[in-house]
């Protein structure tokens, strides 16, 4: 029996996602420093959405010529030598430049890794695939904010997730297990997966608009709030925690209940966290990193539900065209969660945040459950239809 692909995969997910768990926190913390406003670190955080998109657009083409393999360790060298040049500059708008740049290869990282991990996964283990690999992103994440609660956030710190990014391509580079055929050069035609799951495209938006919100404008909230750079830091790392604990059970629970049905119940008890913390501003920091835990640990797998529920009803050789699809779906949503949020907050005040995120849980719950009463699940052996796509031109 060939070696299996995902252990080398999941290894270097897990070193690109530490570099991108440090990126994260410092970038506004770094900001603060310098004394952009809400408004300027919500349109950094956006940038990076912005070249995601363009990612999402483009490097499908790169994996069609390259192969897996190859394409995935040229994103992360692309990713490490932008965070590297990152470290050089102290503006917000070459940050915003360069910020999208990384936003490509983010990009690249997740298209290479959902379209080999599909490849790979069948409809009964998709649930459980897609739940180890985020919980490898999430775990990896909880070391960015753990790094700052020790090393204050700097350009030294941010040349360092630089070079850990640029060693994120080893594992996969080395490994010997064989990849997926490299696909056409396709298109995804966004209508096509329209068609195929309304409810899996609505739930990567929504995981786009309301977790990159979070994680990019809750460490400017709690500043606010008179919260030290150690105890933001400890805040993320307990919402990180939080969030890969929640990946296991989440898609277990998906294989087994249904998609849709759980999306529901994570999206209503979001909603109703996001509530309680924002009349928890005033309440003590064990409360708070409490409710925001819960709040963590309920949106965390609303990607990989999204993404889960759409591909059970792909063809196989649809793969990459609708992680692409849903990938640009997301990031069209990150790019404008935390710009959104920064402008309510800085029109408001700083925990406004918490009434942006319960609005968008609850909305997407509303939808969710209308589209189960207008179109019943198809059963599983039947969950297999094909996106439209076809190739450039």
């Amino acid at each position: 029996m060939p070696p299996s692909p995902v252990p080398p995969l999941l290894v270097s997910l897990f070193i690109a996602y530490v570099a991108l768990g440090i990126i994260g926190p410092v970038t506004p913390l770094m900001l603060l420093q310098a004394g952009a406003s809400a408004s300027e670190i919500g349109l950094v955080a956006s940038a990076h959405s912005v070249g995601f998109i363009a990612g999402t657009l483009g490097l499908g083409r790169l994996i069609a010529v390259l192969g897996h393999r190859r394409a995935y360790v040229v994103v992360t060298i692309i990713a490490g030598g932008v965070t590297i040049g990152m470290a050089m500059v102290d503006t917000a708008m070459l940050w915003a430049m360069l910020r999208v740049a990384l936003g490509v290869g983010h990009a690249g990282i997740c298209l290479v890794a959902e379209s080999w991990l599909n490849a790979h996964a069948t409809n009964a283990t998709r649930g459980r695939v897609f739940s180890a690999y985020m919980l490898t992103t999430w775990g990896g994440n909880v070391l960015g904010p753990l790094t700052i609660s020790f090393v204050p956030a700097s350009a030294v710190l941010m040349a360092i997730a630089g070079i850990v990014m640029l060693g994120a391509g080893v594992p996969v580079a080395l490994g010997q297990a064989p990849v997926p055929q490299a696909p056409a050069r396709q298109r995804v035609m966004l209508m096509g997966l329209v068609r195929v799951s309304p409810v899996g495209l609505v739930c990567c938006l929504v995981a786009g608009l309301s977790n990159s919100a979070f994680y990019a404008m809750t460490p400017v909230a709690l500043d606010a709030q008179g919260y030290s750079q150690a105890e933001i830091a400890v805040f993320l790392v307990i919402i990180n925690l939080a969030g890969m604990a929640a990946q296991i059970p989440i898609g277990l629970l998906s294989d087994r209940i249904g998609r849709r049905q759980l999306a529901v119940c994570v999206l209503l008890m979001g909603a109703l966290l996001g509530v309680a913390l924002y009349f928890a501003a005033a309440a003590p920091v064990p409360v708070v990193m409490a409710l925001g835990a819960g709040f963590s640990a309920m949106t965390s797998g609303l990607y990989g539900l999204g993404s889960s529920q759409t591909s059970d009803r792909l063809a196989g050789g649809d793969m990459v065209a609708a992680s692409s699809g849903l990938l640009l779906v997301w990031a069209c949503g990150a790019a404008i969660g935390p710009a959104l949020a920064g402008r309510i907050m800085a029109a408001s005040q700083p925990w406004t945040l918490f009434v942006y995120l319960p609005a968008i849980m609850a909305s997407a719950a509303i939808f969710t459950v209308v589209r189960m009463v207008l179109r019943s699940d198809a059963p599983r052996v039947e969950r297999v239809v094909a996106v439209a796509a076809k190739g450039p031109g």
